[in-house]
């Protein structure tokens, strides 16, 4: 009986194909960045983007206990070189304690096959940190893959 009721269900009805969507929206995507720096090092992490988009937000996760002894930075790698997006300015970091903090309305251009770098500094002597970064990517009108694979 089980049986024939599962060769008798129906065929749900065919899904529009995602590639006619993608020419009708822009799509946005949250990019996790997370690693656990040791102590007295740097680490980083890359993802590369697949399409043409925009960064237009990030957001740092400072957990209690970094004490600013962990600095931050995101810049984007590619053919025209390195590009820092954040902080602001070039060459900055940013070392917090217990805080989220958002950077909007942002619009910093990614190319198709370009790095988003997240790089983590632990100036502490004693202690591993984990400092999550998420960064926030609309893809261009014009993409047709997706950003961060």
């Amino acid at each position: 009986a089980i049986i024939r009721s599962l060769m008798d269900r129906q065929e749900p009805a065919p899904m529009t194909p995602r590639s006619s969507l993608v020419a009708q929206t822009r799509h946005t995507r949250l990019l996790p960045f997370s690693k656990l720096v040791p102590a007295a090092t740097m680490d980083f992490e890359l993802r590369r983007c697949a399409s043409t988009c925009h960064i237009t937000a990030v957001y740092y996760h400072f957990p209690s206990g970094t004490n600013a002894l962990v600095q931050v930075r995101i810049l984007v790698q590619g053919r025209a070189g390195n590009r820092q997006v954040s902080p602001t300015p070039s060459e900055t970091f940013l070392a917090l304690d217990n805080t989220t903090l958002p950077i909007s309305n942002l619009q910093h251009p990614v190319d198709e096959g370009d790095d988003i770098r997240v790089e983590w500094w632990n100036f502490d002597g004693g202690n591993a940190h984990r400092v999550p970064v998420e960064v926030l990517v609309q893809e261009d009108a014009a993409g047709h893959g997706r950003a961060g694979s």
